[in-house]
């Protein structure tokens, strides 16, 4: 029976090993494209080539969202496209126009019907992989995909800007403009309609639509003849060119006919591009035969751009469908054009916009181009209106604008991960006074999250000291975790004092509360997230405090029951604090966290609650007055950092999308061979990406690594510290050497420490529970060329030191009765199958 369990035990251990790799660089802009159309991928292609130019260092990373897709899903999305623009245009036309209308009247931009959670979160799961620092779309739906992603508390960190790849001055579009931090609009008129609704200057440039740098080349009058009689086409006769997109959109057939019957008996040269149309060229090849000898007619099919653009140089008229791209490159060549608007929807809109600016004329259906061509080839005045007009929207072309500002936003992002300053600290003592001084000194704004706030000494000062500064004016938010069992706590805040807070100005609210009454609760335990985070903000000091201390006395070796915790706290100021205000918003403003109620407490409770807070606070002012708090300038103290990265988890998408887990993954295989890798932590269950990464680098890489986690005798979780006995076995097979704390106190401290360079500490508990309930964040801290971070890697390697003392090396794993067994078997299925079921079974 033992040899039984124990293989089934091995086997869910074993369950399934997956791993995702991933470096960040420094300089790295995300460029999303739809492949439907030319347009999209020709604004992408025309600023990643100035890009490029300007910083040949920097990395693009190109997002095709329909290649992404389901492959089903993309062909059917394609094939109704093609079909509604072909056959029913003036349906698409009408839904597109409802849609823009809708756009502009809907409440939120996120709420858009096309934007399913699909998109937004597989672009997030990509986003998140790669890590840019910038990242531009060139197509409507995927901006509306970002906003979403925006509006669930997603990159906040990340600059966003959008290309407009058609000519649409529709409100729907500067609305999507006021939730990015640029727009680059194609026409300058656009931009003028933005502004005098009022949106800020600086955020809206006209770019024109990006084209290659070849189609500005003008074809001068002897290279033009050279050209034309290379081809056997003279030189005295119009010449139309007829090119319609890649697809060869339209009916050819009607379009040569016309011309034809346009010019009766005078000379014209037609040169048709189908491209892949077989039904055009098909069509041409027919008419061909039976068209007048006035009408000389040249059809090819897919041909270098380099010629197509030659042709159109040298030609008299292009005519074309109404695309973006299309008409932007035909403007861009300087030519008279005629623009079929058969598609509808955005193209209409174009259509539309170049007319009014006198750059080209327009027909509704293939049988009337003829008709235009003629005026035009007829009349010099129109021809040269056409072209001074193109040639002011020429001047507008200008992708290098978006290339700067993609270049100047990812440089303001990855700055912050410089010039910082930090100190580590592990002693109970500093870490409170730390954390008053954080308080007493911020005039500004205090916000923090905590998972537990015990109810008797820590937890109601803490309260007091957030209370006497929201009386003096500061603004003081405060997120508390709604599950943490009460058992765990030194007894329960008293609710009155609570209440004066709040009604003297303190913002409190709870993560997702629970009711633990219900028995439906415990069925769905796992399905509760929870704020695992332990981080305070301070506005004006430009501070971090972040550490696995909660406001709780186990942390601060004052509890009255068990152990102490042995922790560790990380103070960090400057640039990078700002991501640390970007998470924290996301987890205020999310639906889950909710303001707490305390409408049931009366005036007269508060006033006594207010009486208990003041208390409180006299005993840390008078503990200063005697010398048990000493007053020190912990900023000072702090030494400058070479590189700071803050992360955490997605707080809309928990579970859904990789995070805190991600960064450890990438934190261990950045350890070079024959490196080393230490983990602190005091609650380990492997999960399969952290195992497998773990298992690459020991065996792959021969990277020594070192664990120091909890005994099962010297923990306040048993069943994690036998599991991880059960998986330490595989890791010891390669060389891992695993240390136990036997205490006396309780370990608690969660940190990664990598070539003795790089320097993690986190809430994560590198444990199933963290990655896939909780909350987690942490600072990940590197040495640079010019700052080596010795101060701080002193201070790492000395609580490291004394965790070590207090330690002995792991050998055999402790016998595991049948209680125990059924314990262990929750938590691997937590850890290893849990994950791995389909959500709607969650």
């Amino acid at each position: 029976m033992k040899k039984l369990f124990a293989a089934f035990l091995s086997t869910l251990i074993l369950f399934i090993q997956i791993s995702v790799v991933h470096a960040a660089k420094p300089t790295k802009i995300m460029i999303i494209w739809a492949s439907i159309g030319r347009g999209h991928w020709a604004a992408m292609k025309a600023v990643e080539d100035e890009i490029k130019r300007i910083n040949p260092d920097a990395e693009i990373v190109e997002y095709d969202v329909r290649e992404k897709m389901n492959p089903i899903t993309n062909f059917i999305g394609k094939l109704n496209y093609e079909i509604s623009t072909k056959f029913n245009p003036e349906g698409y036309d009408k839904w597109f126009k409802w849609y823009v209308d809708k756009g502009e009247k809907i409440g939120s931009l996120g709420d858009m019907p096309l934007v399913n959670e699909n998109k937004p979160l597989r672009m997030l799961e990509f986003i998140k992989k790669e890590q840019p620092q910038v990242v531009i779309s060139t197509f409507m739906h995927a901006t509306e995909a970002l906003i979403h992603l925006r509006d669930n508390g997603e990159l906040k960190n990340v600059a966003l800007g959008q290309i407009m790849t058609d000519f649409v001055n529709a409100y729907y579009f500067q609305r999507l403009g006021e939730r990015l931090e640029m727009s680059f609009v194609p026409h300058e008129t656009i931009r003028n309609a933005w502004l005098a609704r009022g949106f800020p200057t600086d955020r809206v440039t006209t770019i024109g639509m990006p084209v290659k740098a070849a189609t500005l080349d003008k074809l001068d009058n002897d290279s033009r003849l050279a050209f034309l009689k290379a081809n056997n086409l003279r030189a005295d006769v119009p010449l139309v060119v007829l090119v319609s997109g890649s697809a060869g959109v339209g009916n050819f057939g009607d379009v040569v006919k016309s011309i034809a019957d346009s010019f009766k008996s005078q000379p014209v040269q037609i040169v048709a591009v189908t491209g892949k149309s077989t039904m055009n060229y098909t069509r041409l090849s027919l008419l061909k035969l039976r068209l007048p000898k006035n009408v000389d007619l040249r059809i090819h099919k897919l041909m270098p751009n380099a010629d197509l653009l030659n042709y159109m140089k040298a030609s008299t008229v292009v005519v074309t469908k109404s695309g973006g791209g299309s008409i932007s490159e035909v403007a861009a060549v300087g030519k008279p054009m005629v623009l079929m608007d058969i598609n509808g929807g955005q193209e209409d809109f174009n259509s539309s916009f170049f007319p009014s600016e006198n750059m080209a004329l327009s027909v509704k259906k293939e049988a009337l181009v003829g008709a235009q061509v003629k005026v035009i080839a007829d009349s010099e005045e129109l021809q040269q209106r056409m072209l001074a007009n193109q040639a002011k929207y020429v001047k507008m072309l200008n992708p290098t604008a978006a290339a700067e500002w993609a270049l100047r936003a990812s440089k303001e992002r990855t700055d912050r991960a410089y010039g910082n300053k930090g100190i580590l600290v592990y002693d109970d003592q500093d870490s409170g006074d730390i954390r008053w001084d954080m308080i007493e000194n911020e005039n500004k704004e205090i916000a923090s999250i905590y998972y537990m706030i015990d109810g008797k000494k820590i937890g109601p000062t803490a309260i007091a000291a957030y209370w006497y500064k929201a009386k003096l004016g500061v603004k003081v938010r405060l997120v508390m975790d709604g599950w943490a069992p009460s058992k765990w706590l030194d007894g329960n805040l008293d609710p009155a004092m609570l209440k004066a807070a709040i009604d003297d100005g303190v913002e409190i609210r709870i993560y997702n509360p629970v009711d633990r009454s219900k028995w439906k609760t415990w069925l769905k335990l796992l399905t509760y997230k929870r704020t695992h985070d332990k981080m305070a903000l301070f506005r004006e000091l430009n501070v971090i405090d972040l550490s696995d201390r909660n406001m709780q006395n186990a942390n601060f070796s004052l509890q009255k029951w068990g152990q102490p915790y042995r922790s560790i706290e990380e103070l960090v100021q400057g640039p990078i604090v700002e991501d640390g205000w970007g998470y924290y918003e996301q987890v205020w403003g999310d639906p889950k966290t909710v303001p707490l109620d305390l409408s049931h407490i009366t005036a007269e409770q508060a006033a006594a609650g207010r009486v208990r807070l003041q208390k409180y606070l006299d005993v840390m002012i008078n503990a200063a007055k005697t010398g048990k708090h000493v007053r020190q300038n912990w900023i000072a103290k702090m030494e400058p950092i070479g590189e700071v990265h803050f992360f955490h988890d997605s707080v809309a998408y928990k579970g859904k999308v990789t995070g805190t887990e991600q960064t450890i993954v990438d934190l261990i295989d950045s350890a070079e061979v024959n490196g080393e890798i230490i983990i602190v932590s005091p609650y380990i269950t492997l999960t399969p990406k952290t195992k497998a990464a773990l298992l690459r680098a020991i065996r792959d890489r021969h990277v020594r690594l070192i664990v120091y986690t909890a005994a099962p005798h010297a923990t306040d979780v048993k069943d994690s510290s036998l599991v991880f006995e059960r998986q330490a076995g595989e890791l010891m097979k390669y060389g891992a050497v695993i240390w136990q704390h036997q205490g006396p106190q309780l370990m608690h401290a969660k940190m990664i420490i990598v070539d003795g360079k790089r320097v993690s500490p986190m809430t994560h508990n590198v444990d199933a529970i963290s990655e896939y309930i909780n909350l987690e964040s942490g600072l990940d801290m590197s040495p640079t060329k010019e700052i080596d971070n010795a101060a701080l890697l002193a201070q790492a390697e000395k609580f490291v030191a004394k965790v070590r003392s207090e330690s002995k090396i792991f050998e055999t794993p402790t016998k595991v009765g049948f209680v125990q067994g059924a314990k262990l078997c929750l938590q691997i299925y937590t850890a290893q199958v849990w994950p791995n079921l389909p959500q709607k079974w969650r």
